[in-house]
């Protein structure tokens, strides 16, 4: 898991990298506030 502030960025854009990769292969987007709260729970101690 991240630890620094930058490494919690580098993550997130790789997430967004893959998900952009994904939807432009026909994956199904997920439920955009579903994902905001999990990811706003995981790096809570962060923010």
């Amino acid at each position: 898991m991240p630890q620094t502030k930058e490494e919690i960025k580098l993550d997130l854009y790789q997430k967004l990298a893959e998900a952009e990769n994904e939807i432009k292969n026909g994956a199904e987007l997920l439920d955009g506030k579903q994902v905001f709260l999990e990811l706003r729970k995981k790096y809570q101690d962060f923010i």
